[in-house]
């Protein structure tokens, strides 16, 4: 049964209360200043609420408080500069609530900090650089908020950080080279933001990011970075799975050093620049799910040997300048889900050999200069596509019913 109605000041008079865990209920109402009266309180949750107002200021007199989770609620107001005297804390969630204001610079106290969670707020301003002083942090997660200005260089000196969550704020300026000193680092959220590369338009700090071994995603898109990819990307961690520069403005061809990141399951380019041939050894990519190379400018044809990478759901060439024929061997990949050839220049005939994709959902092969009628047998032989009806299909895309000749 869920807990609903206020929280009672009279909390406050239990002195010896060492713990308080009313989370994931239905409280409403506001958090009781009389709470900052419990001289021994170790751990405070109240996530997963309803409560409003203000963080009270108070709660930084509870000196041995080391959990302190009020997110996903519905306060607003500034975060008290107050909570930095709150040096024994080593857990600090505010996520997912409406905060306004600047963060405190005070927050560099709390230097046992290991997770700081203030995401999807309105805060505004700028990353303190004082947050770099946090060495014990793990987890800075500040994403979803309107912050603007750079990345503070001094975050570089956050040694024990493995996640640096930036994303879908205001950031501007360049990735500091300081990143690539966090050596535990395994996540890295920077999209949707303005960012830029520096004046080499190399995108140096991919380079400095080889030194991240644990590293396991990269998110990036959704940025202005210009400039060219360096060989040096093929140096990134082995552990790395995800990587995403997607909608950005990153131009020159596809290195064909990526191709050593073996372990990638996720690898999203699309909305670039990009041009050149697709790499070849692209079956090194055993693992991958999920390509996306659409809207560039890639020529040459579509290498035969994606059809060895054995794990592929969805592959996206659309909106690009490939030409030749669609080969043979695409659906030797048996788990391919989704494929995207329009707008290209592909030509020769829908080969039959397609209704080897048993599980394929969705295929569009529209504005190409491909000749000849649909396969039937293509049609009749893929259980999984969907079917198309007279408003939605368009010329190219192979679908079931009395629509697929259209």
């Amino acid at each position: 049964m869920s807990l609903n109605g206020t929280i009672s000041p009279v909390l406050g008079n239990l002195s010896s209360l060492r713990s308080i865990d009313l989370s994931q209920n239905y409280l409403t109402g506001t958090i009781p200043p009389q709470l900052g009266q419990l001289p021994h309180l170790r751990i405070l949750r109240l996530h997963r609420n309803q409560l409003q107002e203000t963080i009270p200021p108070t709660l930084s007199a509870c000196r041995n408080l080391y959990f302190l989770a009020l997110s996903f609620n519905q306060l607003h107001g500034s975060i008290p500069p107050e909570l930095g005297l709150l040096t024994s804390l080593r857990y600090l969630a505010l996520g997912v609530n409406a905060l306004t204001g600047t963060i405190p610079p005070s927050l560099k106290n709390l230097s046992a900090l290991v997770e700081l969670n203030l995401n999807e707020n309105e805060l505004s301003g700028t990353i303190p650089p004082e947050l770099g002083m946090l060495t014990n942090v793990e987890f800075l997660g500040l994403w979803g908020n309107q912050l603007s200005g750079n990345i503070p260089n001094s975050l570089g000196n956050c040694s024990r950080l493995k996640q640096l969550s930036l994303n879908s704020n205001q950031r501007s300026g360049m990735v500091p080279m300081e990143l690539g000193k966090l050596n535990l680092l395994t996540k890295l959220y920077v999209h949707s933001n303005q960012l830029v590369s520096d004046s080499s338009n190399t995108l140096v700090f991919l380079a400095t990011l080889t030194n991240c071994s644990h590293l396991q995603k990269i998110e990036m898109a959704n940025n202005t970075f210009t400039g060219v990819l360096l060989p040096s990307i093929g140096q990134l961690s082995s552990n790395l799975y995800e990587l995403s520069l997607a909608d950005n403005m990153i131009s020159g061809s596809i290195p064909q050093q990526i191709v050593n990141l073996t372990n990638l399951t996720f690898l999203d380019l699309h909305n670039n620049h990009l041009s050149g041939n697709i790499p070849s050894g692209i079956k090194r990519f055993r693992k991958l799910e999920r390509l996306y190379l659409g809207g560039n400018k890639l020529e040459g044809s579509i290498p035969g040997e994606i059809g060895q990478m054995q794990h592929l759901g969805l592959l996206s060439l659309s909106h690009n300048q490939l030409s030749g024929k669609i080969p043979d061997s695409l659906c030797n990949s048996q788990q391919l889900r989704r494929l995207f050839l329009q707008h290209n220049k592909l030509s020769g005939k829908i080969p039959v050999s397609l209704d080897g994709c048993q599980k394929l959902e969705l295929l569009d092969l529209s504005h190409n200069k491909l000749a000849g009628r649909i396969p039937g047998e293509v049609i009749a032989n893929l259980p999984a596509l969907k079917t198309c009806n007279s408003t939605s299909i368009f010329h190219g895309i192979l679908c079931k019913g009395p629509s697929h000749t259209r």
